[in-house]
């Protein structure tokens, strides 16, 4: 039990559970202010609602607060300092959860604090990353394949390629299938941009599953969102290697950044992200 709600229990004479949860409810109704979470997070709120995750009654009320406490960047640091620190707990809750489009909160979390380098570190630690990247994958779930990503995206090298290895054929799989969501897709492309590591062998997995003709197709123009097609940028110049340049090449993949360069000169973004390649 966290001292504050023990003195206050002590001095209101209630059952502290239920202070915790309508101290919870208000302190996540104030936390809508931007001064109000500043104000929390000076207080010491981060390490008393992270305790609070260990109890399933209070857990989606607390993890609400703590979405509303990560908006900040300067207040994810403080997670880490906690004494139990969200890192640790974060993990097991994602793979434990179902669809993570039903649990908003735990989702919105995670996503920003997957965003901080030292917090992604300790949340992709210990075969987190791989674990989380299956679960996304198999469940072709946008938001865990979102949080897969930015992990992926401040991930040590080492660690990102034990965890994508084995997930590779089933990424391919998911971008080349027809029936895949936009959402899922845009977010797979994203990881495939992180994913496509040099000690990766991609060119048999290339060869296989018929990727590169998938993204020539998504860079022709008017061939897809243009969420997609930027996306398809980036894993096109991830994927590009001394190793697998012959198979992008005969598939049309420099023909059709060619041509989408010329149709999208006056696009900022895109312009840019060619430049990047």
């Amino acid at each position: 039990m966290e001292p504050w709600l023990e003195e206050a229990g002590a001095l209101g004479g209630v059952d502290t559970g239920k202070l915790a949860g309508l101290a919870l409810r208000l302190l996540h109704n104030l936390s809508f202010d931007e001064a109000g979470r500043t104000e929390m997070a000076s207080a010491g709120a981060i390490p008393q609602a992270l305790a609070l995750l260990r109890s399933p009654a209070h857990r989606t009320g607390a993890l609400g607060l703590l979405y509303h406490l990560s908006l900040e960047r300067s207040h994810r640091p403080l997670f880490l300092a906690a004494p139990a620190a969200a890192t640790a707990a974060l993990p097991s809750l994602l793979l434990a959860a179902g669809d993570l489009r039903t649990a908003p909160e735990l989702a919105a979390l995670a996503v920003n604090l997957s965003m901080d380098n030292q917090l992604a570190a300790d949340m992709a630690g210990g075969g987190a990353l791989a674990a989380l990247l299956g679960k996304a994958l198999a469940a072709r779930d946008p938001l865990a394949l979102r949080i897969t990503r930015n992990l992926a995206e401040r991930c040590a090298t080492a660690d990102a390629v034990v965890a994508f290895a084995p997930a590779a054929d089933a990424l391919a799989d998911l971008l080349t299938d027809p029936t895949t969501d936009a959402d899922v897709r845009v977010e797979a492309l994203g990881l495939l941009a992180h994913a496509a590591l040099p000690p990766l062998r991609w060119r048999p997995i290339l060869a296989r599953s018929g990727l590169p003709a998938w993204l020539v197709a998504a860079l022709v123009p008017g061939g897809a969102a243009d969420d997609i097609a930027l996306e398809a940028v980036m894993a096109g110049g991830a994927l590009c290697t001394t190793d697998t340049a012959p198979l992008l090449a005969q598939a049309g993949l420099g023909t059709a950044l060619v041509a989408l360069l010329a149709e999208r000169r006056a696009d900022d973004e895109c312009a840019l992200r060619h430049a990047a390649m």
